[in-house]
């Protein structure tokens, strides 16, 4: 059996060799310092990805993530709490206040006491960005459409990039909480961009390009976790948040690896 550590570099090795593919061709489009070859490239997808899991520690499937951050923001100080899901559903809550579920079949938000649903795609896009544990440990189980982006520059540091498509509410009707969101946009097709270091693929940040500016969010303060089924896996204690000049802190008080009870997704009756 060979050591993990070497098992982990043997897959990082197979990683880095994408970053040598060659410059983008004349053909291909330049958005905000990444460059995009702008169709999908699964096998190169797969091997970021994998490369990515091991850089973290994970040899396992994940049950499922909780993440409880507080938050320093330009005008006051509020937290947010995370849990997603597996399979892909994700239930966000804020003290500001906003709370909103959204997994394949359904939506919801609330409005004081009453219930809305379905979401519009731009708050679904605005909540899945937020669960930035679930994106950096399976992206696949969120986004669609992956294409791989090749070697770029993120946060002044050497980085692979994948370019996702945040999935829709389906049909459309949603209605999106206005006296409790900013203004997230609402194009045609909602992308987000991972990032992966160069050096080590260990995730680096995600890019919320439904938004102008555009939204980036970098992982930093990486440790080890203290309990749970994999205490071995490292993941990130902090993210900023930056879009232009505006600068939103999450530290995270608590990550723990564990599954989701269904009565979390289920709207109030």
């Amino acid at each position: 059996m060979s050591h993990p550590h070497l098992r982990r570099w043997r897959v990082f090795a197979s990683a880095l060799l994408l970053a040598a593919c060659g410059p983008p061709g004349p053909g291909d489009v330049a958005r905000d310092g990444v460059e995009s070859r702008e169709e999908p490239f699964p096998s190169q997808v797969s091997a970021v990805l994998t490369a990515a899991r091991a850089a973290m520690g994970l040899d396992q499937t994940i049950p499922g993530v909780v993440a409880d951050a507080a938050v320093e923001s330009p005008g006051r100080a509020f937290r947010t709490l995370i849990y997603s899901t597996a399979d892909g559903a994700v239930r966000m809550e804020q003290t500001t206040p906003f709370l909103a579920v959204v997994d394949a079949n359904d939506s919801w938000t609330l409005q004081g006491d009453s219930v809305v649903s379905p979401l519009d795609d731009a708050t679904r896009a605005y909540v899945r960005g937020h669960e930035l544990h679930a994106l950096a440990l399976m992206p696949e189980t969120r986004l669609s459409e992956p294409a791989y982006l090749g070697a770029v520059q993120f946060e002044g540091a050497d980085a692979l990039a994948i370019r996702w498509t945040v999935p829709g509410a389906g049909p459309p009707g949603g209605r999106t909480p206005e006296a409790q969101m900013p203004d997230v946009g609402s194009p045609e097709r909602h992308t987000l961009v991972t990032f992966y270091a160069a050096s080590d693929t260990l995730p680096l940040g995600i890019r919320a390009e439904w938004v102008e500016p555009h939204v980036d969010a970098h992982f930093v303060d990486w440790s080890p976790l203290v309990t749970g089924p994999q205490p071995e896996v490292r993941l990130f204690r902090r993210a900023r948040f930056r879009q232009a000049d505006e600068v939103f802190v999450y530290t995270f008080e608590r990550v723990e690896l564990v599954e989701v009870s269904d009565s979390l997704l289920r709207p109030p009756r």
